[in-house]
């Protein structure tokens, strides 16, 4: 495998989340910092918002895990977000302030149950997976600032982080989907790491969460919101062929898979403008 290629490889896999372009949607704030050195996907997202009313929000299949704190006037929640294979709606409320932090890869992630595909499409109190998080949630309470929270998470990276646990496999696969601009078949795969397809499924399985071609389907999907969304010239036509969907049917197939309605009327459930043809 080539990993020292993969690992120079630029992943321009920012998840994107319908619910934080929402005009109801106060002092969001992110910021892009650097997780693991180890892994091959060093970065993780670090993001907060609050809401003024209780929205209820399309949260979008997501390839990626969520590390998500609830802070509020009685204490801080911590919660653990698996991959999401499905659209569902969450309910934000107001005098919360959500602070989270979204690996790139789970890889490394300290939890009790290491089957990351146990954890596919749940809500897990942190607590149960994740051990000694009672100090970094009784700091968290207390911190006043974007920068605070921030700067407070990664000194408690250890907590949430073992950079010594690694799996080459998962992690150059992840990569190698989340840079390739169209599906890759598992004879591709096969002849990329090495390994029969039968293997790598399994491990990927279970360092991930879910299977290769459903992980490179999350991600295609993931691409193809954000270019209709924030391309003004976008069509899905366009956008289709872009990402190697077979044509704009395919793409609009697996929106509704994925979300249970179309491109068009998932971007019309937020106060836009934007119109899709």
């Amino acid at each position: 495998m080539k990993v020292l290629e993969a690992k120079n490889r630029i992943i321009d896999a920012k998840p994107f989340q319908l619910f934080t372009h929402d005009g109801r949607v106060s002092n969001y704030q992110e910021d892009l910092v650097i997780w693991s050195k180890e892994h091959l996907k060093t970065e993780a997202l670090i993001y907060q918002f609050e809401v003024q009313e209780t929205i209820e929000a399309e949260y979008l299949p997501d390839a990626c895990v969520n590390l998500l704190f609830e802070i509020r006037s009685t204490g801080v929640i911590g919660k653990f977000l698996g991959i999401s294979t499905k659209a569902r709606k969450i309910v934000i409320e107001p005098g919360v302030l959500y602070f989270g932090i979204k690996p790139y890869t789970n890889v490394g992630l300290r939890c009790i149950e290491q089957n990351q595909s146990n954890f596919v499409d749940q809500v897990v109190a942190l607590s149960d997976q994740f051990s000694n998080t009672e100090a970094f949630l009784d700091e968290l309470a207390y911190t006043l600032t974007f920068q605070e929270r921030r700067e407070l998470l990664k000194r408690h990276r250890a907590v949430f982080l073992d950079e010594t646990q690694r799996s080459v496999l998962a992690e150059y696969l992840s990569v190698l989907l989340c840079t390739e601009t169209t599906a890759l078949s598992m004879e591709k795969i096969e002849r990329e790491t090495g390994y029969s397809k039968r293997y790598t499924q399994r491990v990927f399985q279970k360092k991930i969460g879910v299977s290769p071609k459903l992980y490179s389907r999350i991600i295609r999907f993931q691409n193809a919101i954000k270019a209709v969304y924030f391309d003004d010239h976008s069509t899905l036509a366009k956008v289709a062929c872009q990402l190697g969907y077979y044509d704009q049917a395919h793409l609009i197939h697996e929106f509704q898979l994925f979300t249970q309605t179309s491109p068009t009327k998932l971007l019309q459930t937020i106060q836009t403008k934007k119109v899709v043809v």
